[in-house]
């Protein structure tokens, strides 16, 4: 697949989410012709229950000899919206953020071109995106979601990263400190998920075995694919990390800032395919 087939496919999806929320738009329009046809028609039931000795059935027969027909062309006029289910809203939810921070990942590393071209569309890329994780408040989203994977220790981990994290964007000199807090979150939530799958003390837990048995959708599902896609993301961070407290970047220092960002989308992302 080229990079215009996938443009393409992109496209596909903004197209079907504006779609989406047009024709929602409009049902926001229609609602009101809902609650009108609602309150009449609970006005004639509670007219024919509590009113029914004193009416004329054959009347009342005729008044509604043709209500089937009228049902069917109400129901007809509004087709009803159909119920969703929350936990696969979640994981649309995280496979788009997957799809965007993996983008965000991949433009970030070219970050390191020489050409000024490059770095400007980087730069007003990242800051696009960094808006986005600001507006669409990423980080409290992830603290609840860690909330509903009740780990105490997770907790602390994540109280202490993002401690951590916000006393390094004052004092860049804090950028171990930093790197260590998000490494160990990292780690914590890795822990605690194969904790999770395992189904006696002590067994032992591969990624695979954890994705099949806390995958929303089980074995083969998107979400699943998902799970298993996510172990690459968490390798590369656990890698940048490391080469950070171990002083082995070079001369080309990491931007902790993508990192820490990155690491809130994946955790954002596998806590959101899987029941937590």
């Amino acid at each position: 697949m080229d990079l215009d087939d996938i443009l393409k496919k992109l496209c596909n999806r903004y197209e079907y989410y504006s779609q989406w929320l047009n024709n929602y738009n409009k049902s926001q329009e229609i609602a009101q012709f809902i609650q009108i046809q609602l309150e009449y028609t609970n006005w004639m039931i509670d007219t024919l229950r509590k009113l029914s000795e004193y009416l004329n059935s054959t009347e009342v027969a005729y008044i509604f000899s043709d209500i089937e027909n009228k049902n069917q062309y109400i129901e007809s006029a509004f087709p009803m919206i159909p119920e969703y289910d929350y936990s696969i809203i979640e994981s649309s939810s995280a496979l788009t953020t997957a799809d965007a921070s993996a983008l965000y990942a991949c433009i970030e590393a070219t970050n390191f071109s020489k050409s000024q071209n490059s770095r400007k569309y980087v730069e007003e890329q990242e800051s696009k995106y960094y808006e986005l994780e600001s507006v669409y408040d990423r980080q409290n989203k992830v603290f609840k979601l860690l909330i509903q994977l009740n780990s105490t220790n997770t907790i602390e981990r994540y109280n202490q990263a993002a401690k951590s994290f916000a006393e390094y964007k004052i004092n860049p000199t804090k950028r171990i400190s930093a790197a260590n807090g998000i490494r160990n979150l990292l780690y914590g939530i890795q822990g605690d998920l194969y904790e999770k799958a395992r189904k006696w003390k002590n067994e032992n837990m591969t990624l695979e075995e954890m994705a099949k048995r806390l995958a929303k959708g089980g074995i083969n599902s998107v979400e699943f694919k998902e799970v298993i896609n996510q172990q690459k993301e968490f390798s590369k961070l656990i890698e940048i990390l490391s080469n950070i407290l171990k002083d082995h970047e070079g001369k080309l220092l990491h931007n902790l800032e993508a990192v820490w960002i990155r690491s809130l989308d994946f955790i954002y992302v596998i806590l959101s395919v899987i029941n937590i």
